[in-house]
């Protein structure tokens, strides 16, 4: 199987659907009609959130925004009959899978491994960018403290809400009107808003 690089990204601001439900669908919303311009069949895989109301208030919302032909629910037993419930009566056909037995569950410790794994590798050949602050649109995390923004993942997002690419925040100056930002090479003149994330990313030495 051959290996294809992201055609796009949306930036939602952590690793997990909790707390960034709103961000999360509108991601969804945005990359399946970009997919949809190049694509006659687009498959969206979502994650495991599917514990507790938050998580059927989500899937039944991206269900009404998206109205797809077709779902297809993977379980190991009947993990998603509170979810299903709720959407038996709209259209798209609803189709239920047993998860292959011989696929083995992934500990939390592995998974945070290969995100680290992922970061270092987005972040391999970083370039160092000074952003007016005054030039650009400012959207804070959950922690509105501006001192804790030092080493947060960022959203680098162009005037026309797609995101260009994830950025790493070396430093803040305020006072200085100055933002200093870790990212892959891009055209940071595009840049129109930065979207501070809830999660960090220590990059350490090159």
């Amino acid at each position: 199987m051959s290996s294809r690089s992201a055609a796009g990204i949306s930036f939602v601001g952590d690793v997990t659907p909790v707390g960034h439900l709103l961000q999360l669908t509108a991601a969804i919303a945005g990359c399946t009609a970009e997919a949809s311009k190049a694509a006659e069949l687009v498959i969206i895989d979502t994650p495991g959130f599917i514990d507790g109301s938050a998580a059927k208030a989500l899937w039944w919302t991206v269900q009404r925004i998206l109205r797809p032909d077709s779902i297809l629910a993977v379980e190991n037993e009947n993990e998603l009959n509170d979810i299903i419930s709720g959407l038996r009566r709209f259209e798209g056909r609803i189709e239920r899978i047993k998860s292959a037995a011989k696929i083995a569950k992934k500990s939390p410790e592995s998974r945070r491994n290969y995100r680290r794994k992922q970061f270092r590798k987005y972040f391999e050949n970083y370039c160092v960018y000074d952003i007016s602050l005054s030039e650009v649109a400012v959207q804070p995390g959950m922690n509105l403290n501006r001192s804790g923004f030092i080493q947060r993942l960022v959203g680098l997002r162009d005037a026309k809400g797609r995101d260009i690419a994830m950025g790493v925040i070396a430093d803040w100056q305020e006072d200085k009107d100055i933002a200093v930002i870790r990212a892959p090479k891009i055209d940071i003149q595009q840049v129109r808003c930065l979207v501070i994330g809830d999660i960090s990313a220590d990059l350490g030495e090159r």
